[in-house]
This record gives C-alpha cells, structure tokens and sequence, in this order.
C-alpha cells in the first residue's frame, strides 16, 4: 500500500471491514497482521539467521548510544552512515528525524541519488539544468501520439493523475505504443507494444533519429535556437573540433550510420518498425514520449536518458503543450515541509548505490571515480548502519551475496540498528532489532505522491502494538542521553508539536491549506489550485530573458563538463549508443544464456507485502519466458528451474508468455531473500543475480542488466552436477 494514498482501514479480522482494503480487486482481509509480525527489542549477530536475543527497550537504547558515541569517538563522522530508505513517507519521516539527531552528535556520511532514477536525475541535470522535465499528466491530452518508453504506470501508479489521464488519452483515440522488453499492463492496454533487447533503448533512438535527419523530419530552427552541441553550427565555440551530436548519428567521423538497418542488429526491432516508428513521432505534432526509469536501470543508464531525450529537441516537443521533455516525468510540486535536519556537520557524500564499497573501502573512494562529494578523501570506512523501515540493506541492494559477506564480516561494519514492522532479510542481518510503529499506530500528515494536490492526516487506529515504538520516540530519547535533546527538541515536545509547525511553515507558502484542526477533523487539506505545468513553456517563448540553467544557458548535447572530466567513450560529451557489460553485445549463442530483467509488480511496493499472504495468491512469483525460449529448452508452465550467474542462483518458477520478448527474462523486484542451505535463494529474489557496479557517471542502480544461464533443475540433479 502506498502510504500516499487515502485509504481507511479498521481495526479487526478478515471479513469484517465494510470496504475493500485492496480498490477494484474485490478483496477483503488482513494488510497488517501484527500477530504474524511481532517484533520486540532483540540482539543479533550478523549472521542472516534467527539467533536472536530478547532483550528491553531500556538495554536497546543504552547499547545504541554506547556504540554510537564510542564509533564516533573512535573512528570520526564518516564512519556513520543511514542507508536508503522511505520509511513512512510524512512530514515527521525517521530517517530526517535521524540525521536530526546524527548533525547534533558531529555528523554523518550522506548520500545522494536514490536506487530508482540516479541516471536520469544526472543526465536531464546536465542537458536542461534541472530534475524538473514533466509537464502536468493531464496535459497528456494535448498530445497526437505518447510513446511510452520503459514506464509503467497502470501498475505503478506513479502518482495519482498519469494513470488516470492515459486511460482519458486512450478514451480520447489518442494513440499510445509502448517500447519495453515487456508487455506490461500498461503496454497491454496502449494501441502497440513494440519489443526491444534490455539495454539497447540508445541504439532505437539513435535510428529513429537518423531517419529524421537523413529525411529532413527534424526541427532545425528550435535545434537551431535552443540547443548547444547539436551540429558543428550549435557546438560552443571552443570546442568546434570535438565531435556534435549529428555528426554521430550521421556517422561522419567514425563512419557507422547509425541506420534501422544498424539499430535492428543491436535491438532486434526490425528495420521497417523503427522507420515507421520514426516517421510516426516526427510527424505527430505535438507528440510526448514518458520516458520511465526501467530503461536507466541498466550499466549505460546515463546515454540511454540522453538519447531518448535527443528525440524530443529534434522534433521541437519541448516546452510546449503536448509534448514532452523525453524524460522522467518529474514536475515541480506543491509545497512540502521537511523535517529540519539540521546544520550539516559533515560534508561528505557518496553515491547511495556505494554504500557498501563505502564500509569495504571507503577511505580509497574517489571523488571522479566514486563520486565522492564534499571531501577528497573519507575519514573512515562506515563502521555504523542505520538501517529505518527499509530493505536496501541486503534485499533491494544488488549482489546479494557479496553484501551478505560484507555484512557478515564484523571487523568491517562494527554496528548495524535496524527499525522495521516486520523481520524483513535486512532486519536479520541488524545487531539490534527495534519493533517499529506501522502507520496505522501513529498520527502523521502525509503529501500525496508526484503532482497530487492533497496532504493526508494520518491518523492512528490504535495505540502502538506490543513494545512498537515509532522513531521518533526512540530517536528523541538518543538525543536527551547524548546531551542534546533541547538542541533536538527546539521547544517543541511532542511529535504533534512538530506537526503543527511544519503544517504552519507550508500554510505560509500556501495560504489555501485549511486549518491544522480542521486537517485533523477532515482528514484531507488541498493546495491552492494551480495551472498545468509545462516544462520550459518560459524558456521556449523568451530564450533571451529565459535561458536554461545550464552552461551554454540552452539545451546541453555536448557537455563540456563531462567532456574535460572524463573524456572517453563509456561517458562521451554528447549523447551515444554505449554497449555495456551483460548487454546484448555479451549474450553467447548459447540458448540456455539470456538477458534478466526486473519490474514492479502491483501487488508489492518494491519489497512491502512480499510477506502478505492474500497479495502472494494474486501473483506468484515466477519468472517470465517466451513460448519459443520455453519449447527450446523443454520447459513447462510452472515448473522450477535454477537461474544462476557468477554473482548467485535461485529456484524459481517459470510463467511461459508471450508478453516477453525472446531471449529475455523478467522477475519482478522485491521478493524477500530465503536461501537454502546452500545459499540458493528459494524465493525469487532478483538481486541475488544482480550486479554491485555502479553506472559509469552517476554512479547509479544497474540492476536491470544482467545475463543469465537457465537450468533444468531434475536434469542436473539427475546427471550429478553440483548445482
């Protein structure tokens, strides 16, 4: 369930509650079964298994300061570190919360980027200047055609209008075709689905822009006027030798054209469709191309956004209504309040997706090949994990098993706290276990997600279950022992104190927002109404007053900044087609070798619910294959096979479709780790198979690439093999 989302929930067992708990599934039973989940205060060695000690909240939280104050006292700020997660998603959030508390007591390690769109926040940072390339969903409406490129939102959601307005759009005969490896509900539901290799989304972009330069299809006065690196015509001055962006395409200096002919090689769409597809986008005026975060997911993430986006100035779509920036569908938002961390008493950063090199070798990071920030160098390796109400510990993290080593080994991280409502795999590998507080056992105000207009009053069903705490309680008390509760507190007591200030600091932004007391009575506040937003409608109309944030102050192709700092193929100045490792360039002939791929499936939040039973039944898990892989291989629906890489191997069941593309599996993300006594996971656990390297500039999640062997687990049991 998404803790954005209104929903009301009652107190009671299954069959009792008056209204769905899951919309337009017809289901009714229990989402939160606290009998099932029960935690109390524990010790634990790192271990991954249930050697657990009982022990009280008083003992907890004496032991967390005591290692708290001896690692920073020992080792210094760097050696503590709060690994990703969301937690509950509210204006009192325990992770803000925590480095509240951590900036008081001298600082921590940071991190920035997050595990779902590192690449594209960098790549659309640098060639528009800014995160924020969306234009509002319902302007989807405008729009003549809408490529959907690797997004998903009749399952994902994103949000609580994009869903919504394609299903207008598709009501209203605009037409939709989805590019992605996978025929999601979303692909399902658009006009065509077109399938494509994983990682090789570049090269698509790259004919269908040949096609519209060779053709004379592209927009030359907006290229022309708003962009910078386009053609030896737009290049910056001092670097009118360096290599433009049609000069690529076009193959001038390397001599490749980049041709239908070209790109059906590498992504297996044939020639035919890729210059129908072309033709389509150039002459569908206006067209949106919803660019979602699969395709950045992948070890060339970064050129992947770029070309994508390149399509979108070629055709003029930016920064008018009913076109689109080629990007994530990032807008600006309403106003929200953030619960104050604090002066920042550390500086240093890391990448988030290098947490774990951070604890193995952090004070080797590098600014340019780490993506240290702040500092040069790091004090310290990461001696303390805080780990509040997420997974990204050992779960959602990749390679599982090289994390599990890491984890294990006590000399490297000498102290882990978890906080969670369940025993999550993560949770199992914590020294101290804290019981936390499920949303449903705490009042909090909580803003909608992406664009929505609305703030939610949280309000609680019941006192905390058994000896649950919510962080902040815990986290308050941390700082009173540590000396520095009235720093903390900043005369505010309670938690609902907060509340009413933060609540107060968006009224002033928003004068529309309805008393804090009505909030809590109606249990819902909207923003000020506000017009569409179109992404650099200001920049369109007046380039001269309104020029893009970035360093030509026009849409960045060619980017010096990169071109200085890295100057090589894997991270070229403009946008390219870059192969990558595990990519369809590393794919043997060998038909038991295949490309893994993973999706969020709609009955999990990334790895909440994997544990609820009625969410299990509606989709097992299994992973994908096509008919004609399953035939070759003599492979039946259901059966379970072993996929295995150098990183891990799992048993899993198969699901024979059609709605895969050949030679492509796809395992949905988030299902909880179970290994055997072996090691082998029994669950289907993708980032037992996934890789710790990051993406080469911003250092991002490519746990979408990945290749595979598939084997039939009875014919090597049968013939001996050690599996």
């Amino acid at each position: 369930m998404c803790t954005s989302c209104p929903f009301s929930a009652y107190r009671g067992t299954s069959g009792k509650s008056t209204d769905n708990l899951y919309p337009g599934t017809g289901i009714r039973g229990d989402i939160f079964d606290g009998r099932s989940s029960q935690i109390s205060p524990s010790s634990n060695r790192k271990t991954g298994q249930r050697q657990l000690r009982r022990i009280s909240w008083e003992e907890a939280l004496q032991r967390i300061a005591a290692e708290n104050v001896r690692i920073r006292d020992t080792y210094g700020a760097a050696s503590r570190y709060i690994t990703y997660s969301t937690g509950v998603v509210s204006l009192v959030r325990p992770d803000e919360v925590l480095r509240r508390f951590l900036n008081l007591d001298g600082g921590f390690l940071g991190f920035y980027n997050d595990y779902s769109a590192a690449c594209t926040q960098w790549a659309t940072s640098l060639m528009y200047g800014t995160g924020k390339t969306g234009n509002s969903a319902e302007d989807l409406l405008n729009s003549s055609l809408i490529l959907v490129w690797g997004h998903n939102p009749l399952e994902t959601g994103f949000g609580p209008a994009l869903r919504k307005m394609l299903c207008r759009a598709k009501k209203k005969g605009i037409r939709i075709i989805t590019i992605d490896p996978r025929c999601s509900d979303t692909a399902a539901y658009g006009d065509e689905w077109i399938p494509i290799r994983p990682a090789t989304d570049g090269a698509l972009a790259a004919g269908m822009a040949y096609v519209i330069i060779s053709e004379n299809l592209h927009d030359k006065k907006f290229l022309h006027t708003y962009c910078s690196g386009y053609d030896h015509e737009t290049m910056p001055k001092q670097y009118q030798k360096e290599e433009s962006y049609e000069e690529y395409i076009l193959g001038i200096r390397d001599q490749i054209p980049k041709t239908p002919e070209w790109a059906e090689k590498i992504t297996g769409i044939p020639k035919e469709k890729i210059i129908e597809l072309a033709h389509l986008y150039a002459e569908s005026k206006p067209a949106a191309i919803l660019q979602g975060c699969g395709p950045q997911r992948h070890a060339n993430g970064e050129q992947t956004v770029r070309m994508i986006t390149a399509l979108s100035c070629l055709c003029g779509n930016v920064g008018i209504s009913g076109g689109r920036c080629g990007a994530e569908d990032d807008t600006e938002k309403p106003i929200k309040a953030y619960f104050p961390n604090g002066e920042e008493r550390y500086p240093g950063k890391i990448p988030c997706y290098l947490w774990t090199k951070a604890v193995r070798e952090g004070t080797c990071m590098k600014p340019v090949k780490d993506g240290l920030l702040g500092v040069t160098k790091l004090d310290s390796n990461v001696k303390m994990l805080w780990c509040l109400g997420g997974n990204t510990l050992i779960n959602q993290h990749g390679d599982i098993n090289e994390t599990r080593k890491i984890l294990e080994n006590e000399s490297l991280c000498e102290c882990i706290v978890c906080s969670d409502v369940f025993m999550t795999p993560s949770a199992m590998y914590a020294d101290i276990i804290l019981p936390a507080a499920s949303c449903y056992e705490v009042d909090n105000i909580t803003p909608a997600w992406q664009e929505g207009d609305f703030l939610l009053y949280n309000r609680k069903m019941t006192e905390p279950l058994f000896e649950s705490r919510f962080e902040y309680e815990w986290i308050r008390r941390l700082a009173w022992m540590s000396g520095e509760g009235e720093a903390f507190d900043d005369g505010k007591e309670t938690m609902e104190e907060w509340l009413k200030s933060l609540y107060r600091d968006m009224q002033i932004t928003d004068s529309a927002l309805i008393s804090y007391e009505k909030l809590r009575e109606n249990g819902i506040a909207r923003y000020a109404e506000r017009p569409p937003v179109i992404a650099f409608e200001q920049q369109r109309k007046d380039p001269d007053h309104h020029p893009f944030p970035t360093y030509s102050g026009k849409i960045d192709f060619f980017i010096p900044y990169i071109h200085h700092l890295y100057g090589k193929e894997e991270i070229a100045a403009i946008p390219k087609y870059v192969p990558c490792g595990e990519g369809i360039e590393e794919l043997s002939e060998d038909e038991n070798e295949f490309q893994l791929i993973g999706w969020h499936t709609k009955v999990r939040t990334h790895s909440c619910h994997d544990n609820n039973r009625i969410l299990q039944k509606k989709e097992p898990e299994a992973v994908w294959m096509h008919p004609e892989d399953a035939r070759k291989l003599g492979i039946t629906e259901g059966e379970t096979i072993i996929l295995e890489n150098v990183r891990g191997r799992m048993k899993v069941p198969v699901k024979i479709t059609s709605r895969i593309a050949t030679r492509v599996l796809a395992l949905s993300q988030g299902a909880w780790y179970d290994p055997d006594s072996e090691g082998t996971d029994q669950r289907g656990s993708i980032n037992v198979l996934t890789s710790l390297k990051p993406t080469p500039l911003a250092k991002g999640n490519p746990q979408h690439t990945n290749i595979v062997r598939v084997r039939k687990r009875e014919k090597d049991i049968s013939a001996g093999l050690d599996i």
